[in-house]
């Protein structure tokens, strides 16, 4: 998908096109070593369709069909009350178009973008939240210095000026650059995965940014693909790239569509979400998705399993939770998973939690 507001078309083939070298790390998943029982949290009022962050029991979750942006929740043991809702969508300086979010040293992070790149970051400390209107301790940096860049789906926080971005200048042979706001420098890593692709740039760049994630424990960093099954620790030290460990190796199949777009197959693998804590990394490996399949009664893009890794990339154990679900997060202490899913008598979203072996 491009970000000229193009349409990604999607190919339905059987034969794959091409894929990565593997070698370096199996592409099957693991098997199950743990069932978790969870419990529904009751909530009369909720929007969110998937996780922002975690703050001992605040929830933020981010909304997609409301006039606000974010809800903040209280976890009460056995209700998730909504305390406020923030972040309106807006090009004011205190609203947003198109945000990214994460929760990191109590701060809710937010890089805004548009349809040229990345506009702005904000800092709003969580202990400020619950009065969205009093902005006296937003700290807001101006990134519209930038310019345009082809900008994926994920950032990692270094410093309230300096960030890693999923992303770079349309048509570099690069996915991710560090960004320093302090002195209004955009670095290229040089991050680009060899695949066997010899075909336009703007679409594998595009491949490999859109619904990537990113995670950080110190200088090392997590980098999952949207697409296929490709996973990947590195340290990045300085400005360069070194000690890179392939989880899974399978990259996405696609093809070229226009210079710009690419094509995906339908009965290919849907890419890895992951999150992680100081301890371990938690990935959920997304299969095909068919508009005909279901998932154990669920829809087909629920899944019930989450893999965990240590930091130097070890396989730990294989969650399966009781109940599919959408989407996951995981409390810093890796004491409790949370997750979104549904009920299927009523079709209402519905919040599961499941204490986890530490």
């Amino acid at each position: 998908m491009n970000k000229y507001s193009l349409l990604l078309f999607v190919v339905i083939m059987v034969t794959p096109v091409w894929s990565c070298k593997s070698g370096v790390a199996v592409n099957d998943r693991k098997d199950i070593t743990d069932r978790l029982i969870g419990k529904g949290l009751f909530c009369s009022d909720l929007l969110g369709n998937s996780f922002v962050g975690i703050v001992g029991d605040t929830v933020i979750m981010e909304f997609y069909s409301s006039p606000k942006l974010c809800g903040v929740f209280i976890d009460e043991g056995d209700t998730l009350t909504k305390v406020t809702e923030i972040l309106y969508k807006g090009r004011s300086p205190y609203e947003f178009l198109n945000p990214m979010m994460l929760v990191e040293n109590d701060s809710l992070c937010i890089v805004d973008r548009d349809g040229r790149g990345v506009r702005k970051i904000c800092h709003i400390p969580v202990d400020a939240i619950a009065s969205p209107d009093n902005n006296a301790r937003w700290r807001i940096e101006d990134l519209s210095w930038c310019g345009t860049m082809n900008v994926g789906s994920d950032f990692l926080l270094f410093d309230d000026r300096r960030i890693l971005l999923s992303g770079d200048e349309y048509g570099r042979e690069n996915v991710l650059t560090v960004i320093d706001a302090s002195c209004q420098t955009k670095i290229p890593l040089a991050y680009w995965i060899s695949d066997g692709y010899s075909g336009n740039v703007i679409p594998k760049q595009s491949i490999y940014t859109d619904n990537a994630t990113l995670c950080r424990k110190g200088d090392k960093i997590l980098y999952a693909c949207g697409e296929g099954r490709y996973m990947e620790l590195f340290r990045l030290t300085g400005n360069g790239i070194t000690d890179r460990k392939t989880i899974y190796a399978q990259c996405p199949e696609y093809v070229d569509r226009d210079g710009i777009n690419y094509g995906v197959f339908a009965d290919g693998n849907r890419g890895i979400k992951a999150c992680a804590t100081n301890k371990y990394i938690y990935a959920v490996l997304r299969g095909p998705l068919l508009p005909s399949r279901k998932y154990k009664g669920y829809p087909g893009y629920y899944y019930d399993e989450i893999e965990v890794y240590d930091w130097d990339g070890n396989f730990v154990r294989n969650y399966q939770t009781a109940q599919p679900f959408m989407t996951m997060s995981v409390t810093d202490d890796d004491s409790t998973l949370y997750t979104i899913s549904v009920d299927l008598d009523t079709m209402e979203p519905e919040i599961v939690k499941y204490m986890l072996h530490r």
